[in-house]
Formats: C-alpha cells, sequence, structure tokens
C-alpha cells in the first residue's frame, strides 16, 4: 500500500507538505462553515430594523395598491394576523432603503446612459 494518497487531478503522489496543507485547508474550511452555521442561526444576517418589524410605525401617506403576490407568501403573512399588511410594507420599506443608500444595488441602479439614478 502506498505512504501517500494519489491526487486525483493530475494522478501524482501528494507530498508530506501537500498533505498537510491539504489537511489544514480542510480543517479551516470546515470551521469556517461551522461558523457561518452559527452566524445565520444566530441571524446576524438579517437587519436589525427587521427583527422590529412587529412594532408600530408611524403611518406615511399611504395608497392603495393591489398586487399579487405568491400564494405562500399570502398565506405566511395573513397567519400573522392583523397588522400583515403593515409588516409588509415595513420589510418593503427597508429593502427600499437599503436600495436607495447603495447598500444593496441591482441592475436597475443606473440609466441606459450607465449613470446612476
Amino acid at each position: 500500500m502506498d505512504d501517500f494518497p494519489v491526487d486525483d487531478k493530475n494522478g501524482r503522489k501528494l507530498t508530506r507538505a501537500q498533505l498537510r496543507a491539504e489537511t489544514e485547508m480542510a480543517m479551516q474550511l470546515d470551521d469556517w462553515l461551522r461558523e457561518t452555521r452559527a452566524m445565520l442561526t444566530k441571524r446576524e444576517l438579517i437587519p436589525e430594523a427587521w427583527h422590529e418589524i412587529e412594532a408600530e410605525h408611524p403611518c406615511h401617506n399611504r395608497v392603495k395598491l393591489t398586487i399579487r403576490v405568491d400564494a405562500d407568501v399570502a398565506k405566511f403573512y395573513r397567519a400573522m394576523g392583523t397588522g400583515y399588511g403593515a409588516r409588509m410594507n415595513a420589510i418593503l420599506r427597508t429593502w427600499m432603503m437599503a436600495r436607495k443608500a447603495m447598500v444593496i444595488e441591482g441592475k436597475y441602479d443606473r440609466t441606459l446612459m450607465d449613470l446612476p439614478l
């Protein structure tokens, strides 16, 4: 039996230094994956304002708007009970502000002449 595993990419045997580097890389990737899962679990990627959407927000100048959303989206928000429209509005407002602040960028942020909106 061989002392070192074979590198499938080019068919050569790995040196001890290569094997150590590959093992260390795998350990670092595993640590990164564990940290990423923990971060997602803690909801660190969710904007802080979204945790407080349930709170009453002052009414802005509102207009009636009819939109179509996916059935599961409507069911999710309606299941929250009274005020689901205000919660949807708060989420849309947060996203709008992120776009205006250029925190979130999209393909429609520029004019046809490649000028910022």
